[in-house]
């Protein structure tokens, strides 16, 4: 059985990350969600996703894999929103760049929660679902940032990374809103 993966926010980065896992031999199912429907019908006539829901809740349901590739600003009420719609095995990777603002603002879910952050280096001077790309993530170190010690959790990390033809470099937390140093 294959591997179902959601995205939240179907842009410049969600709509490059589905185009890239379009490819993986694991992927059985990519849903897609973005607030904004024709970003999202534009989404599915690129193939960035094989279905769209009409929320995120419904996006993350029996998902494996759930990216948020949501603005910053609102991604903890993201989280908050689907945390009781995910499986207990579905991990969450959160491709903004801002760990210790969100962290802290979704500790009260820590443990209900396999989340990690996985920020992509790369990008585009240009946004939007038209300016995804499958190669965006080509050679781009990723950085990531998980909650906890979970070997599963940092496997896939690693798999997910492959797939997109990034390199995965794991920086860990002291705590929810500390990192260890350099």
């Amino acid at each position: 059985m294959g591997v179902t993966v959601a995205i939240l926010g179907l842009g410049l980065m969600g709509g490059s990350l589905g185009l890239a896992l379009s490819g993986w031999q694991e992927g059985e199912r990519v849903k897609g969600y973005d607030p904004h429907l024709p970003t999202a019908q534009r989404a599915l006539q690129r193939k960035a996703v094989g279905e769209v829901t009409p929320s995120a809740q419904e996006a993350v349901e029996g998902s494996d894999i759930v990216f948020l590739a949501a603005p910053v600003s609102v991604v903890p009420g993201l989280i908050a929103e689907i945390a009781s719609h995910l499986a207990d095995h579905s991990i969450v990777l959160d491709l903004s760049s801002s760990r210790e603002w969100i962290f802290s603002r979704i500790s009260h879910l820590k443990g209900r929660l396999r989340l990690a952050g996985f920020h992509p280096m790369c990008g585009s001077a240009r946004g939007g679902i038209d300016e995804a790309r499958a190669n965006l993530f080509a050679g781009a170190p990723i950085l990531a940032t998980p909650l906890s010690e979970d070997d599963g959790l940092k496997n896939t990390m690693r798999k997910v990374g492959g797939v997109l033809g990034g390199k995965v470099f794991f920086y860990p937390l002291l705590n929810m809103t500390g990192y260890a140093p350099w």
